[in-house]
């Protein structure tokens, strides 16, 4: 789970997009929300490469940023550029 602040790796940025399925419905707290109810919203990947992550922060209950990094993640090492995700 993501905590306020804290960079998280959440997947590999070996293909060119990733699918980050998110809702702002209280039903998901307590998994009684179907998955079908979800939105999507796509991470462009520029180069994809093997060794590379997608780490995301949650900065508000409503929206996270996202940086491609290597092995150690967003806070020091091969950083790209932070991206906002604003969700709700």
């Amino acid at each position: 789970s993501l905590k306020d602040g804290e960079w998280t790796k959440f997947t590999e940025a070996d293909v060119p997009r990733i699918e980050l399925y998110y809702t702002c419905l209280p039903e998901a707290a307590d998994n009684q929300m179907p998955a079908s109810m979800a939105q999507k919203h796509i991470i462009r990947v520029k180069s994809p490469a093997d060794g590379m992550y997608i780490y995301l922060r949650m900065i508000s209950h409503s929206s996270v940023e996202y940086v491609i990094a290597g092995e150690n993640g967003g806070g020091s090492g091969s950083m790209g550029e932070i991206n906002k995700l604003e969700f709700c």
